[in-house]
């Protein structure tokens, strides 16, 4: 186990954006971290460890890392997914006290996944004002998340 300092740009892109692949060989470690972290599972079946608690991922499913949660994934096949890891400064200058608040974990929602896609989009091409596209897209997926989560509690 290990706390996972993040390099983050933040007068940029205050956020980390990647692919994540595990596969049955290869073991994810156990983190924490200040920053709440969004897992978009795109392929496969897995688990994410979160806490000292397992809770079973598939395709189409979005699971929450809540700020300074202890998390791994791990699968016995093969599990693809993007991550997004926010920064906790960016999120406290927009008015949203991540490392307060207590998301649900496993999320399956079409207008979510919409708005994951959405800010993948973003960050994948080149355009016009395109670090203002992603962080609007960032903060109403949070907008989105918040207002689900109000009615769906943990």
């Amino acid at each position: 186990m290990k706390y996972e300092l993040h390099d983050l740009d933040k007068k940029r892109l205050p956020f980390i954006i990647r692919q994540d692949v595990i596969r049955r060989d290869m073991k994810d470690f156990t983190h924490w971290h200040e920053n709440i972290e969004l897992l978009y599972f795109i392929e496969g079946e897995g688990r994410v460890v979160c806490n000292f608690s397992s809770y079973n991922v598939k395709k189409d499913d979005i699971f929450v890392v809540n700020s300074e949660n202890l998390h791994m994934v791990e699968s016995d096949s093969i599990i693809k997914y993007y991550c997004i890891v926010i920064d906790r400064d960016f999120c406290t200058f927009n008015g949203i006290p991540s490392d307060e608040l207590k998301f649900i974990h496993i999320i399956n929602n079409s207008e979510l996944i919409k708005k994951y896609k959405n800010v993948i989009g973003h960050y994948e091409t080149a355009c016009d004002f395109r670090e203002a596209r992603i962080k609007l897209s960032v903060l109403d997926m949070l907008i989105y998340l918040l207002n689900f989560t109000k009615n769906n509690v943990l």
